[in-house]
């Protein structure tokens, strides 16, 4: 997609285990070919990236943040309101999922679930995104 100067839509990944983050990586990048990826192990700095970079979606783990996950998604929501953001978690359906939902989610899955799951929301959304980068008209 880079092509003529045109941008490919870009995929901010928010993971703090380092032993995840570098298979997640490497799927990702095979998964999602076309699509710009950004990485970060740092929560903090995560929702600085979402605000200063503006990816168009951003997918981030809050397995290990219990409770505190609605927290996280709401301020990575709040620093880039356009962006789709779309959580991972550790286990299916977690008590806290409404919750995440409500503070701003698209979707979330089980991370042993994201190729099945989550993979083609953020295949649709990035494509869409595709093409209006192409028409030079970028929607969230």
């Amino acid at each position: 997609m880079d092509t003529a100067g045109e941008e490919s839509p870009s995929l901010l990944l928010i993971e703090e285990n380092r032993s995840i983050m570098g298979p997640l990586q490497d799927w990702l990048t095979m998964a999602l070919p076309d699509v710009q990826l950004i990485q970060t192990t740092d929560r903090r700095r995560g929702v600085y990236l979402n605000r200063s970079q503006k990816p168009d979606a951003v997918l981030t783990d809050v397995s290990a943040l219990g409770a505190r996950g609605a927290e996280h998604i709401g301020r990575v929501k709040a620093a880039q309101p356009e962006a789709a953001v779309f959580a991972l978690v550790g286990v299916d359906h977690p008590p806290n999922e409404s919750a995440l939902i409500r503070a701003g989610a698209e979707a979330c899955t089980c991370i042993w679930r994201l190729r099945t799951d989550l993979l083609p929301h953020l295949q649709t959304h990035l494509k869409t995104q595709a093409r209006a980068i192409r028409s030079g008209v970028p929607i969230n």
